[in-house]
């Protein structure tokens, strides 16, 4: 990965659906321990389910959000771009 210059990932500004006050600003919210990504998804395969579904309107926008969290641990030095666009539709003809 020595000669990969960007890496662009689309993610959904619904990532950050859980957070309550409306300021959602460009960095990575943890819903509890920064190191726990890695544990969540292993919880996830074991049960279905995690602790933390409930506080999202839908399992997409905590997918993302773990979905964020993982690359960012597993991939600390790699030149990532989140794009997080509000919704994705077909363009009109």
């Amino acid at each position: 990965m020595t000669r990969l210059r960007h890496f662009v990932q689309v993610s959904s500004a619904y990532a950050n659906s859980f957070l309550y006050d409306g300021l959602v600003e460009e960095k990575i919210y943890y819903l509890s321990n920064p190191d726990d990504a890695g544990g969540e998804l292993e919880e996830i395969l074991r049960t279905g389910t995690t602790r933390h579904l409930q506080r999202f309107p839908w399992a997409y926008a905590y997918s993302k959000q773990l979905m964020e969290r993982l690359m960012m641990a597993r991939f600390p030095n790699l030149p990532i771009l989140l794009l997080r666009p509000t919704s994705i539709g077909p363009a009109i003809a």
